[in-house]
C-alpha cells in the first residue's frame, strides 16, 4: 500500500511539471532564403556516381567509400560536394539492385552549400529497375509527412530526383530515379 501511494505522489508531481522545447530560429542567408534543408519542399535534383557492386560488398558498417555528389542550389545551377557512403540494410543489400545509403559530409565541405548544419543523410533508392518502381518511395515519402503532421517526434524528409551514374568496369549506366 505505501508503494503505491509513493507511485501516486510520483505520477501526479510529474503531471503538473511545466514542459517546454524551444524551436531553433531557421537562419537565414543574405537574400532572406532559409537555410534549413529540410524545409523546401521541392525536390532536390542530385546525380550521384558511385560503383553498386562495390557498396554492396562493403558489409563493414564502418567503411565508407569516397564519391561526389552534384546538386542543383537555390539558383538552379549546378555545385557538388564530396561525400562519403555506405550501404544500409542487410535484407535490400542482399536482395536489391539499389540498396539504401547512407551519405556523410565534412562540416567543412557542408559548409556554404545547401547541406550546412546537416551532415548525415540515409537516401531511400526503390529496390528493383522497373518500371514505376518509384511508386513505393513515394508512398513512403507521403507516409513520412503525414506522421510529420501528428507526431511531435519524426523522422525530416525530403524528395529528391536522382541520376544515379553506376560505374562497371570501363562503362558506366545512368538512372533516372
Amino acid at each position: 500500500m505505501k508503494s503505491w501511494g509513493v507511485l501516486l505522489i510520483l505520477l501526479l508531481h510529474g503531471m503538473y511539471q511545466p514542459v517546454a522545447w524551444s524551436q531553433v530560429a531557421v537562419q537565414e542567408d543574405a537574400s532572406g532564403l532559409p537555410l534549413n534543408f529540410f524545409k523546401d519542399q521541392d525536390p532536390l535534383m542530385i546525380q550521384l556516381k558511385y560503383s553498386i557492386k562495390e557498396v554492396k560488398s562493403q558489409t563493414n558498417d564502418s567503411t565508407y567509400l569516397a564519391s561526389k555528389l552534384w546538386y542543383k542550389d537555390n539558383t538552379e545551377t549546378w555545385d557538388s560536394v564530396r561525400i562519403k557512403l555506405r550501404a544500409r540494410g542487410n535484407y535490400r543489400r542482399a536482395n536489391c539492385y539499389f540498396a539504401p545509403l547512407k551519405l556523410k559530409l565534412k562540416k567543412a565541405d557542408a559548409r556554404g552549400t545547401i547541406f550546412e548544419g546537416n551532415t548525415k543523410f540515409k537516401l531511400v533508392l526503390p529496390c528493383l529497375m522497373e518500371k514505376n518502381n518509384d511508386d513505393f518511395v513515394l508512398k513512403e515519402y507521403l507516409a513520412y509527412k503525414l506522421y510529420e503532421i501528428i507526431a511531435s517526434y519524426h523522422f525530416k524528409t525530403r524528395l529528391t530526383r536522382i541520376d544515379l551514374i553506376e560505374e562497371r568496369r570501363k562503362r558506366t549506366n545512368t538512372h533516372q530515379i
